[in-house]
């Protein structure tokens, strides 16, 4: 599978530490990795005149070289209540909403945890109607990983 790894994107250390040991571990698995240069634009915050031409570019732009895309599902570790309240973007949905946009098959499983036993999220996404693609690539990552095996603490 031909695997590329969005580097545009902004994550705290700790994500980016845990993505990029998914990178790995996917690499490991025998897939074809490489960075992408892609930078997914989006039209101004709720602007869709565009949606349909925006799809089809996106459908002939970086899949057709790519079967799946990578990146973190969140820009930091799960906040806590007070920190979510004082600051909204703290819970950002900056690195999933493209693929909601574009009508994109996403997936999101954990590829790690953070100093609080939560878990932290690599995110799968490939080209509108592969979902089969998304989904076989999360099952070997989570496989290979041995993630189903662990589980957050219950408070």
């Amino acid at each position: 599978m031909r695997v590329a790894v969005a580097r545009a994107f902004a994550a705290d250390r700790d994500v980016t530490a845990a993505f990029d040991a998914a990178v790995e571990v996917i690499r490991a698995n025998g897939h074809q990795v490489s960075d992408s240069p892609e930078r997914f634009a989006m039209p101004p915050f709720g602007d869709v005149r565009s949606i349909e031409a925006d799809r089809r570019t996106i459908a002939r732009g970086p899949f057709e070289t790519v079967d799946v895309l990578l990146l973190p599902t969140t820009t930091t570790t799960v906040p806590t209540v007070e920190d979510a309240r004082a600051d909204a973007q703290k819970l950002s949905a900056a690195n999933t909403l493209f693929a909601n946009y574009f009508g994109l098959p996403a997936v999101s499983v954990p590829c790690g945890f953070d100093r609080h036993g939560l878990p932290i999220g690599l995110q799968l996404v490939a080209k509108a109607g592969d979902d089969g693609q998304v989904l076989q690539l999360a099952h070997q990552y989570q496989i290979a990983a041995g993630l189903p095996r662990r589980h957050p603490p219950l408070a």
